[in-house]
């Protein structure tokens, strides 16, 4: 059986959009980022079944590290937002404080990162990989 997501959002993102369930089997799983926090609704679809819902609320935001570039590169949060970066690029990236607040060290392809800025600020960050020159980003917390 072939089952296709969607969210009520652009800001999701799912690893696969559509997914099969083989014979005999009664699940499958795949993953899913949002990008800004926010509550969303995730809908299943299959032909000669009933749709299935499932709400989620999630709190912070994903920035997502392509090849050679954040996405988005500057945010402003609010104090106590935690931060994921999600490499979503082809090979391994860091996210890396300017000043040494956090590094996250070598992040391969899929891997994620996170930290909660408590401290109201302004935190450059780059990756350590491909330098502050290709590949850096702003923090703002208020």
């Amino acid at each position: 059986m072939r089952v296709t997501l969607s969210s009520n959002s652009a800001r999701a993102t799912f690893d696969a959009t559509t997914i099969t369930i083989p014979a005999g089997q009664y699940y499958a799983q795949t993953g899913v980022s949002f990008d800004t926090a926010g509550t969303y609704t995730i809908t299943a679809t299959a032909t000669g079944y009933p749709d299935g819902m499932a709400s989620t609320t999630t709190t912070g935001l994903v920035i997502r590290i392509q090849d050679n570039f954040f996405s988005s590169a500057t945010i402003t949060i609010p104090a106590g937002t935690p931060v994921t970066w999600k490499n979503f690029g082809q090979v391994s990236h860091t996210t890396t404080s300017n000043t040494g607040v956090w590094d996250s060290g070598p992040l391969t392809p899929g891997s994620t990162y996170s930290y909660s800025f408590s401290t109201p600020g302004t935190f450059p960050y780059y990756c350590t990989i491909h330098g502050a020159a290709v590949m850096s980003g702003t923090v703002i917390v208020q």
